[in-house]
């Protein structure tokens, strides 16, 4: 009877142990998870920025360079700032253009519209192409390529003033036609509305 007695107190002792074993595995699983949790909380994600300023720039020309156009790509100029694209420069003809402003309009993260009030289908002449004579780039414009701009030049990030003859190469594309001047005609004359007055007899009897 002891030996019975005695081998139940050891199966029970047994298990209570094999029970507290088991439910410290399980607490300190989920402290682990407490953890691990907390420390994911804790962790920021950095996201890349695939939209910087650069590199909307190099897609352009990249899908530019693409596009195999007649046109010198020394002769466009793009400018992002913050999505916003600014074109600068000229090609030959207006399907040229719209090529252009096509391919810019349809890359990744461009914000619409397009800026190309310095942009032309034809040879603007100063102060976008620099002078033939040999005077260079406008006070305030800076050589970039063939052309002159008046802001950041992709080809050169820290462009200076154009103080030297610097000639423009010779360019297929058509010169632009002149704007036309306002007209220095005078209009016409209105007559006088008190010429057709009758006059009044100076005196009556």
């Amino acid at each position: 009877m002891r030996n019975r007695s005695y081998i139940s107190s050891l199966t029970a002792l047994f298990v209570l142990v094999i029970a507290i074993g088991l439910i410290g595995l399980a607490c300190g699983k989920i402290t682990d998870n407490n953890a691990n949790n907390a420390n994911n909380t804790m962790t920021p994600v950095t996201t890349p920025d695939l939209c910087t300023n650069q590199m909307i720039t190099d897609a352009i020309y990249i899908k530019l360079m693409k596009a195999g156009l007649a046109s010198p790509l020394k002769q466009i100029n793009v400018g992002v700032d913050a999505g916003m694209v600014t074109l600068t420069g000229f090609v030959n003809n207006s399907a040229e253009k719209a090529i252009v402003v096509g391919i810019v309009e349809n890359t990744s993260c461009v914000k619409k519209p397009v800026n190309v009030d310095k942009f032309y289908d034809c040879a603007p002449g100063p102060p976008v192409q620099p002078d033939r004579i040999g005077n260079g780039c406008g006070a305030g414009w800076f050589r970039c390529g063939d052309i002159c701009v008046p802001d950041r030049c992709f080809w050169n990030p820290a462009p200076q003033p154009s103080t030297t003859p610097s000639p423009a190469p010779a360019s297929s594309a058509t010169p632009c036609a002149p704007t036309p001047t306002p007209s220095q005609t005078q209009p016409p004359k209105t007559p006088d509305s008190n010429m057709n007055k009758p006059t009044s007899n100076a005196s009556t009897k």
